[in-house]
């Protein structure tokens, strides 16, 4: 009976060196979640930095985007204006052409 008892005891001893085994491993994998967690929540708050600044990108690229478009709006009506006097001043000098022509034809 004795015996019986000594290698029940050899067992649980066993066992409880089992458990403190599966204790250190536990703890172990406790410490990897915690620091997973806390690069994850690193990451988390790079991201969203991230995303801060490239909505601040969009917001400028559209007001560059805007402010391109009332310039190229702007140079286009002084484009036409230009024609519109191009085309006025040659109208103008064929006029006064032919007017001194005219002139200068009662003198010949």
């Amino acid at each position: 009976m004795r015996a019986a008892l000594e290698q029940k005891e050899v067992e649980l001893q066993h066992k409880e060196a089992e458990l403190q085994g599966k204790e250190v491993e536990l703890q172990r994998e406790k410490a990897t979640v915690a620091m997973l967690s806390g690069t994850l929540e690193e990451k988390g708050e790079a991201l969203e930095e991230k995303e801060v600044a490239i909505r601040n990108e969009e917001a400028t690229l559209k007001e560059k985007e805007d402010s391109l478009s009332s310039l190229e709006g702007a140079a286009r009506v002084q484009q036409e204006e230009a024609q519109k006097n191009i085309a006025g001043g040659c109208s103008r000098f064929r006029y006064c052409r032919i007017l001194i022509h005219r002139s200068l034809s009662w003198f010949l």
